[in-house]
């Protein structure tokens, strides 16, 4: 799979997610909505598919972008029901939202390990919750993509306090084939990275 990341090809979906996500254009007359970009983009990989979004938040805004391939069930997980991401969610027919932790739960690991997709984003960014998904995907010989939001915490100064340190050694331990996607236009500033667990092949 050959996975087109150059920036005219992202910018696509800027009208869409203005639409979306118009909470985040409050006050920006020129909006930038970064990685949600890409999750936008990287829905329309696949077509009936099955994509785990690991950490809904309280905006669910990383399963809203990936419902933008709307042939596609989002199974979004949080270990904490939250009032505001269920009401996003109910414009939403192909969101289901989850109150667990899918490793914790077979039906859980079955459905990530369906998804050809899947978004980290836990809560709090320690980098050993990272390492026990990346982990789980690894021993089960999975062969998707996966998207890592905040790879960057702790790497600089304003980022390097507390367990946020443990985020740059989650990063430089994975051994597959990634991406630190930062420096480019639609990423996250606290870090976006992919993995490819497979042959996927980036352009930018």
């Amino acid at each position: 799979m050959e996975l087109d990341l150059r920036e005219e090809t992202l910018s696509k979906y800027n009208g869409y997610l203005k639409d979306k996500l118009s909470e985040q254009c409050i006050g920006q007359s020129n909006p930038s909505f970064g990685q949600y970009n890409l999750l936008a983009h990287l829905s329309t990989y696949f077509n009936n598919d099955v994509i785990a979004d690991i950490g809904t938040g309280y905006q669910a805004l990383t399963a809203r972008a990936l419902s933008y391939n709307k042939t596609n069930t989002i199974h979004s997980y949080d270990t904490e029901y939250i009032e505001t991401a269920k009401n996003y969610f109910s414009s939403l027919d192909n969101v289901t939202y989850n109150i667990f932790n899918p490793l914790k739960s077979l039906k859980g690991r079955d459905t990530m390990l369906s998804a050809p997709l899947v978004s980290l984003d836990v809560d709090p960014h320690d980098g050993k919750k990272e390492a026990e998904f990346y982990g789980f995907f690894l021993d089960n010989d999975w062969k998707g993509i996966m998207i890592c939001d905040d790879i960057g915490m702790g790497r600089n100064t304003r980022h390097d306090h507390g367990d946020h340190i443990t985020m740059v050694s989650f990063w430089n331990n994975v051994h597959k084939p990634k991406y630190d996607l930062t420096t480019i236009k639609y990423s996250h500033h606290t870090g976006t990275g992919l993995i490819c667990f497979d042959n996927q092949e980036v352009i930018f």
